[in-house]
């Protein structure tokens, strides 16, 4: 038999039920304001940088929760650096092309702007190549007979997400660069006059890169030839290698000695690539300071040697090893290793400049010295490098600042929205909380009412009939709607109430029917 169910409501009896939802709905709103602000207000934003841990220096401070700010925080990624890509640091000296490490085998390296400080990069490797016409342009010859170019591998060592090792090599010739369009190829980025160390550390390198190509000019002059540019045909290129420079832990190093180097190779060939080769090392009966003694042929031991210092001396400055200070053993030791980080090492160097760059047999040699100052922009300033001996009396590492590799990181940003966006996206979210919160709190509060009230979910009038126990109205029915309020409430069902009265008025309308008369009697 179907029958109809009604919901009852009523009053909680608790009386702190009203001043409980008005108090809890105002500091929860507070609260979900709080967080609906750092999830809705922000949109992150892509943007580009060369100093990521500025952009990441702007991070949400500690008072803030980080359960609230740990998706809006700024963040840059690493940038890739693959092998055989070109780099430079931020000192804009050399460019150098990163080579595959034997150990790691990497095809690309990640990094994120870490300095590399005094001790983490070594010196692997100087070579001085020699060179007339194989690999030489014709405007390069036009300059001189002989091409010099000076190269130097190095290793360097960072800590990211895990310990990794770059290995480098850069390569200085200054006239292939002169012919070339970008600056920083084989030659100096800029002249960066903020840093005057660099400034001398490309005059040195210039300098000495003149004197190699005068020293194997005029060893390999024809005897018989009036023009001593001619090169000789029985050699036509060559190679000599400076290997195991001093190491930063290296007590004993000195720039300014033959050993400075511990050894090396060499090899000159002919024009049939027959080769005149040989190694030498210190300490041994061939190191470089007998070929030099000993006047070997070709004679440009010397020379050589001073270009691969100058230019060892560069790139450990251009990687921010500028210190000479070392700790060994608790114990803090100067070391010399460097052409240009004192004045006093500067005025050494320099003494014979004036008389190197005057005998140089490099043709339009001072064009040469004319450098760019902006090389994004040549035309906007010149330099001119000067060949003379160096008399300042400051130290010109001052102004050299941690080396990091300049590289382009792709960054997310937080970006505060509109106040109208904000204001919707806040209330929209605000009001889904509360009605969550209030539905749960009715469901809590009912579950317990129902545990200690069973009657407070009958009507008044049902619970005063059913407290006076009226035999007449049988045993009430109840059953369970849960309709509404998400309390399973109990429900009266209508047939259990009056069942006396509704048999006794059934029983009257049977007898009527009987005892009616017969239509038309």
């Amino acid at each position: 038999m179907f029958s109809f169910s009604y919901s009852v409501t009523r009053e909680y009896p608790y009386r702190w039920f009203t001043p409980t939802a008005i108090v809890g709905s105002i500091v929860l709103t507070i609260l979900f304001s709080a967080i609906n602000f750092f999830s809705n207000a922000y949109n992150m934003v892509t943007i580009t940088t060369d100093d990521p841990h500025a952009v990441e220096a702007n991070r949400w401070s500690g008072r803030v929760p980080g359960i609230f700010t740990s998706k809006i925080q700024p963040k840059c990624q690493d940038a890739i650096i693959s092998v055989g890509s070109t780099v430079t640091t931020n000192q804009t000296a050399l460019s150098y092309q990163v080579i595959a490490d034997s150990a790691e085998r990497q095809a690309a390296l990640a990094y994120h702007n870490q300095p590399f400080g005094n001790t983490s990069c070594s010196l692997v490797q100087v070579s001085v190549q020699f060179d007339t016409v194989n690999g030489r342009h014709d405007l390069a010859r036009n300059w001189s007979g002989w091409g010099v170019s000076v190269s130097a591998t190095l290793s360097c060592s960072y800590l990211g997400m895990v310990h990794s090792v770059m290995v480098l090599s850069a390569q200085y010739d200054p006239i292939t660069a002169a012919d070339a369009i970008n600056y920083g190829v084989n030659r100096f980025i800029q002249v960066n006059t903020a840093t005057p160390m660099f400034v001398w550390a490309e005059t040195l390198l210039m300098g000495f890169w003149a004197e190699t190509v005068t020293a194997i000019t005029h060893e390999t002059a024809q005897l018989d030839s009036t023009d001593s540019t001619l090169p000789r045909f029985n050699l036509s290129s060559g190679v000599v290698y400076f290997s195991g420079a001093a190491m930063p832990s290296d007590t004993g190093a000195d720039i300014k000695t033959l050993s400075y180097f511990s050894g090396g190779q060499y090899a000159f060939f002919d024009k049939d690539s027959s080769s005149y080769s040989g190694e030498f090392n210190t300490g041994s009966n061939r190191s470089l300071e007998t070929l030099i003694s000993d006047a070997v042929w070709p004679n440009v031991w010397a020379p050589a040697d001073r270009l691969a210092k100058a230019m060892s001396s560069t790139v450990i400055a251009d990687f921010g090893q500028a210190s000479d200070m070392a700790i060994i053993n608790d114990a803090v030791i100067r070391l010399d290793r460097s052409m240009i980080t004192t004045s006093d090492r500067l005025h050494y160097w320099t003494e014979n400049l004036t008389q190197i760059w005057n005998a140089s047999t490099v043709k339009h040699k001072d064009r040469l010295l004319v450098r760019p100052m902006n090389s994004q922009n040549p035309a906007t300033g010149q330099y001119q490098l000067q060949m003379a001996q160096y008399n300042g009396t400051d130290t010109d590492t001052s102004n050299l600042t941690n080396s990091i590799i300049a590289a382009t990181y792709t960054c997310q940003v937080p970006r505060l929205k509109s106040g109208f966006n904000i204001f919707i996206s806040i209330l929209v979210a605000d009001l889904v909380l509360l009605r969550v919160v209030w539905t749960l709190y009715n469901y809590v509060v009912c579950y317990f009412l129902k545990d200690r009230h069973p009657d407070s979910n009958l009507c008044v009038g049902c619970a005063e009939h059913y407290q006076d126990g009226d035999a007449e109205t049988g045993e009430l029915g109840i059953v369970d709607t849960g309709e509404d309020t998400d309390c399973h409430g109990q429900d009266i069902e209508m047939g259990d109430i009056g069942r006396d009265l509704e048999e006794q008025t059934d029983q009257q309308s049977l007898q009527k029917l009987l005892t009616r008369e017969p239509v038309g009697s």
